[in-house]
Parts: structure tokens; C-alpha cells; sequence
């Protein structure tokens, strides 16, 4: 991909959107970009061409490689390399085997830690070298006088993607005869030449002497042992231990013979296995075959398995005779069941919480719920019985415990205080976000106990304060959201979106000058916050202050021309000022918007109607009853609209 820009007084690549839209793309298509890739070594044949010789030298592996790194790793005159990947194994040591350690020269440079920092970052060094040969060249009939030849090289405090290789530099010299002069460009603008350097030597340049003071041979390096860890095999079938467990949100269960309904809250204390399938789906029969083969080790586990048949959802029409069959052959160890098109999607919308690529679930999938009513792991495809048992006997420990249960591979986690608090961060975004999603599906409750959990694990976060006022504002309970708002306001006084939900609980305690306050102070903090600007314009308008409330209105519909709520505000205070055909043209782009709202048709039909357009009034009145048969309010305008109309003529 082409680069972004450095920073915003950087013009970014104007390649870099597209390419960027491209990956985006084939990600969602499922195109994989990574995974089972073999490492590439070009080299530079000098005439403008690079070879590709990854094969002949040893480093074609299929590792998907990440970060690589160089460094005299065995102190023989010659660079190594260390690579790191995505899959096994999870390091790799390539050591490099050229026989000819004089070939090269090696500097550690030392910066004076004034003009120049110690590590010497951003040095550039020359070394002149003579352009003789130590091999026999063909006579030219023409010569010419030996010229130096400068081999140039920075010392970096990077390398490459999340890499840093030695900060020791190693000049190659290849048959040159010898070395004439080093030249050290310091970042503070001064200039140093050392003289007296040899081939295949290490040398130390420290600023301000003007010697290359030749380095002891270093001792060796303990022997490493190899691992011969393989990749794992390509399979079809996916299992994700999640890391971050969240609360699983409970679903409402249908029984396949009868209409009866239950709800499951996976909150008894067992873990629960929650296995989707369908009665053509031959995976999904073996699977569920497997597993009431082992029933009575599932039940000495204390793992409950409910499986929910998805056939009607696959087919409208089908019926669910095929499913009970395969119920009778497996019998009633396990809990059978089906569920309607809107438990499917919030399954659906659940998987897709921990995945970039939104696919639709595969059957069978499987969702493992620990004791605790926790969301454990994930399985796409047909799940083995042991590693069901595991993964639910699993207590979830602390986070490097939680690393290695999750990883594909075995291995060790780093443990450090900086790794900790990003996790710990990183968990409380997870788990905030699927607050918020059980919020957007209107799953309130559960949304609200989600908030709850995090607020109490970080006392200091003002966000879950927030989202909990707001719930308790939407279910009318304005004491406790008075209680979170304010403990959020004492953490973030100045946050908009704190001082905004106060003027909401202020308004619904009918204290409409508080409410102003902070809704003036909100738009004050950001005034591109469109819902405050609505807001704002809410309490200008039960204080009959139209004008203002008509320019707070219009606001917010500048801020956000889609935000359909301020719009029909918008043209309801035109109304009020008797502004019609302004408040008609609002709620005429309310209406392509949101082609059914009702209250928009009818109030386009009221302004049409005091114009006098009675037959439009008519039309509009109309389309409302045709999308709200019986609405009372349209039919006692429709009535009244006709007989003005008669009159008329």
C-alpha cells in the first residue's frame, strides 16, 4: 500500500485511499493476504535487477514472516538474521555461513551525549576503499587511474516493521584491496575521519578522538538448540478461545414440536454449549453423533449442549420433520430447539463482535458459555469432544494464562507491567463494546448490567457512567441516572457528552434553566454536537423561545443533514412561526429519509391544509393510513381536509 501522510501538515499519498479501499475490499470478500507464505530474498545483480535467490539461500520458509531483524549474532565477521512470524515456528535464527570473514568491516560508534546522542542514531558513515581487486579483472585496452570508491551507510533506530537490528554497522567490502579512509557525518553537523582500519575487523569510532580503537573478539555465544515446531495443519474447522470474555446474551429458545418458548440466560452455574445445525447438513449430523456418543463424560463435566436447528431459517417452506427424525435417532440427552430470524441474527451479530471478516456462520457453529455465563470460545466446523472438555473446565485466570489458552500454538507469553495495562485496556474496550451492541439491539438490561461491571472495574472511567445514565434516562428512571451522570461529571466536567445527558435528566426533572445550562455548555465544549443543538432547541421550545429553538434546530441539521429527529424539529418550529413552506420543505426531506414516518406525512398534510392545497393535504393524509391503518389523528384530518375541500368548490 502506499503511505499515509506523517502528520496533518502532510499531504497524504493520493494513491494511498484507493489502495486502502482495495484491501478493504478483498478483505471482506475473504481474500487472504497472509498465511502460509514463503520468505523472499532478492539480490542485486548491479545492473538495475534484482534476482530472486530465496531458494538457494536457505530462507524460502513458509513461516508468513513478520519482522526481521540483522546482527553478527555468532561474532565470525559475517550478518545473521532473526525472523519472527505469525505461525511455527514463532522465531527463527538463519545463521549466515560465508567462509570469508575478511570480506567485512564492523563499527560500534559512540556519541559525545551533546551534539550527539550516545547511541550515535543518525550517523552516517563512509568508508573509501580502494577500487582494486584482489581477483584477476581482463585487461581493458584503455586504462584510467584507480579512483576510492564510498560505501555509505546510517545507523537507524529502526529497521523495518517492528524490527531493530544491531546497532553495530557491518560494511561489506566484498574483494576490495583495502580500506583508505572512514568518514563519520555526526547528526550534530560535525565531521570525523579515522584512519588505520583493516579488513575484516571491529572497531570502535567514539566522537571527538579520531581513532578507530580495534574491538576484542567477543566470546562466544551459548549453542542454540533447535525446535522443530510445525506448522499447524490446513483444516476447515476454526476454534477461537477468546482472551476477553464477555456476557453471554440470552436467547429465547423455541421447542421443535410444540410453540412453547423458554429463555435461556446461561446463568446455571454449568457451562453450556450452544451448537447450531441443520438436518442436511451431514457435519453437523456426525458432530451431534460424537457428542451423545459422549454424553456421560459431558455429564461428568457438568456441560449442558443445546442444539438449535436452523432448517426453517435456511427454508421458509421446509418443515421440521427431517429434524425431529434426527432428534428420535439421537435421543433427549441433549436440548433440542430452533429460533426465529431475529435470535439467528443477534447469534450472527454476536460471532461478528470478534471477527473483521463479517461471513455468515458456517454449519455447525458452536458457542461455549462458561459456569459463569461467560462467552469462552467460538468453533466454526464440527468441534473434537476432548477439546470441548478443556476448553469448559478452563477457569480464566490472569491474562498471560488467558494468552496461551487462546494461542494456536504452544508457547510462553512476555510478562511485563506495560503488556498488562495495554491488555487490561484492551479488555475493557472489548467488553464496552459489546455493551454498546446489546444496547443498539435493545437488549437494555443486559446492556445496562454489561455498563454496571465495567464502571465498577475502572471506578476512573467516565464512559460506562455515561451509557448507564442514558439507559436509565430511555427507561424513565431518572434518580439513577441522575446518580451515574453525576459521578461522571465529577470525573470529566468537561466531557459534551457528560454535560449533555445532565441536561436531559435536568429536563426530565422539569428544571428546564439547569437543563439549559448544561446543554449550552455541551455545544460550548463541541459545537459540532449535533444531539445537544437538538437538544438545546428542545427546551428552547417548551419555553416558547421559537426563534432560538429554530436556530438550534437548524444546527444541528447542518451538523448532520441525516438526522431525521432534529429535521422534523426543524419544521415543526417553521410551523410555529408560521413559516410554512420552509417547514414543509424540512419534513419533504424527512420523508425521503425515512420513507415511513408517519408523523412527517401528517404533519406535511397540516401544512399543506392551512396553505390551502387541501387536495395534497388529502394525498398525504392518505399515506399515512396506508402505512398506519386506523391512525385516529390522520383519519380526523383526512375527514376535515375533504369537507374544506367541498367547501371550496
Amino acid at each position: 500500500m502506499s503511505r499515509t501522510a506523517n502528520d496533518e501538515s502532510t499531504d497524504a499519498d493520493r494513491n494511498w485511499f484507493g489502495a486502502r479501499n482495495d484491501l478493504f475490499r478483498m478483505i471482506m470478500e475473504g481474500r487472504s493476504f497472509s498465511g502460509r507464505e514463503r520468505n523472499c530474498c532478492f539480490l542485486n545483480t548491479g545492473d538495475g535487477k534484482f534476482a530472486t535467490v530465496s531458494a538457494v539461500a536457505g530462507i524460502d520458509f513458509p513461516d508468513d514472516g513478520r519482522a526481521l531483524t540483522y546482527t553478527d549474532w555468532d561474532h565470525d565477521g559475517d550478518l545473521d538474521l532473526w525472523i519472527t512470524n505469525r505461525t511455527a515456528p514463532r522465531i527463527r535464527y538463519l545463521e549466515n555461513q560465508t567462509v570469508d570473514s575478511s570480506q567485512a568491516v564492523t563499527f560500534h560508534l559512540v556519541g559525545n551525549g551533546t551534539t550527539t546522542n550516545r547511541d550515535a542514531v543518525g550517523a552516517r558513515i563512509e568508508v573509501r576503499v580502494s577500487d582494486q581487486s584482489t581477483s584477476p579483472r581482463p585487461k581493458s585496452p584503455v586504462t584510467s587511474p584507480q579512483r576510492p570508491q564510498r560505501l555509505v551507510k546510517t545507523l537507524r533506530a529502526g529497521e523495518g516493521f517492528l524490527s531493530q537490528s544491531s546497532k553495530s554497522i557491518h560494511v561489506g567490502l566484498g574483494q576490495t584491496a583495502g580500506i583508505e579512509q572512514v568518514t563519520v557525518h555526526w547528526p550534530g553537523g560535525t565531521t570525523e575521519t579515522f584512519e588505520d582500519v583493516e579488513r575484516g575487523g571491529k572497531y570502535e569510532l567514539r566522537q571527538g578522538t579520531g581513532i578507530a580503537a580495534r574491538l576484542p573478539t567477543p566470546a562466544p555465544r551459548s549453542q542454540l538448540t533447535s525446535d522443530t515446531t510445525p506448522l499447524p495443519d490446513a483444516s476447515r474447522t476454526g476454534r477461537v478461545s477468546l482472551v476477553n470474555r464477555v456476557p453471554m446474551p440470552s436467547v429465547a429458545l423455541q421447542n421443535l414440536t410444540s410453540s412453547e418458548t423458554r429463555r435461556l440466560d446461561f446463568k446455571t452455574g454449568r457451562p453450556t454449549l450452544l451448537l447450531l445445525w441443520a438436518s442436511w447438513c451431514s457435519p453437523c449430523i456426525q458432530e451431534l453423533a460424537t457428542l451423545t456418543g459422549q454424553q456421560r463424560e459431558l455429564q461428568q463435566a457438568n456441560i449442558d449442549i443445546v442444539a438449535i436447528n436452523v432448517d426453517q431459517l435456511d427454508d421458509p417452506n421446509a418443515t421440521l420433520d427431517n429434524a425431529q427424525q434426527v432428534v428420535a435417532q439421537l435421543g433427549d440427552s441433549i436440548t433440542w430447539g430452533q429460533v426465529d430470524a431475529n435470535q439467528m441474527q443477534m447469534l450472527q451479530e454476536l460471532n461478528d463482535q470478534f471477527f473483521f471478516l463479517k461471513k455468515p456462520l458456517p454449519l455447525p457453529s458452536s458457542f461455549l458459555v462458561d459456569a459463569s455465563g461467560r462467552l469462552a470460545a467460538i468453533y466454526k466446523g464440527p468441534i473434537e469432544p476432548t477439546q470441548l472438555l478443556a476448553d469448559s473446565q478452563r477457569i480464566p485466570g490472569d491474562y498471560h494464562e488467558r494468552a496461551r489458552s487462546a494461542a494456536c500454538l504452544p508457547g510462553s507469553s512476555l510478562e511485563h507491567p506495560r503488556i498488562l495495562e495495554v491488555a487490561r485496556r484492551d479488555e475493557l474496550q472489548t467488553r464496552f463494546h459489546v455493551a454498546a451492541w446489546l444496547s443498539e439491539i435493545e437488549r437494555f438490561d443486559e446492556s445496562l448490567r454489561a455498563f454496571e461491571e465495567l464502571a465498577a472495574l475502572d471506578p476512573n472511567w467516565a464512559l460506562p457512567l455515561r451509557q448507564i445514565a442514558k439507559l436509565h434516562i430511555s427507561a424513565n428512571r431518572v434518580t439513577a441516572a441522575k446518580a451515574a451522570a453525576e459521578r461522571a461529571y465529577d470525573l470529566e466536567p468537561d466531557d459534551a457528552a457528560v454535560l449533555n445527558t445532565l441536561g436531559l435528566i435536568h429536563s426530565a426533572e422539569h428544571d428546564e434553566t439547569k437543563a439549559e445550562q448544561f446543554l449550552r455548555r455541551a455545544v460550548e465544549r463541541d459545537p459540532t454536537f449535533a444531539e445537544a443543538f437538538n437538544n438545546l432547541g428542545t427546551i428552547l421550545a417548551t419555553q416558547n423561545r421559537l426563534e432560538s429553538a429554530r436556530d438550534a434546530f437548524a444546527r444541528a441539521v447542518e451538523i448532520d443533514p441525516s438526522f431525521v429527529q432534529a429535521r422534523t424539529n426543524l419544521g415543526s418550529s417553521y410551523a410555529a412561526l408560521n413559516q410554512i413552506p420552509l417547514a414543509i420543505h424540512e419534513y419533504e426531506q424527512v420523508v425521503k429519509a425515512d420513507p415511513e414516518y408517519v408523523d412527517a406525512y401528517n404533519n406535511l398534510g397540516t401544512m399543506h391544509a392551512r396553505l390551502g392545497n387541501y387536495r395534497q393535504a388529502i394525498a398525504y393524509y392518505q399515506d399515512v393510513l396506508r402505512l398506519s391503518p386506523g391512525n385516529a389523528e390522520a383519519t380526523r384530518n383526512l375527514q376535515l381536509a375533504v369537507k374544506l375541500l367541498n367547501q371550496s368548490k
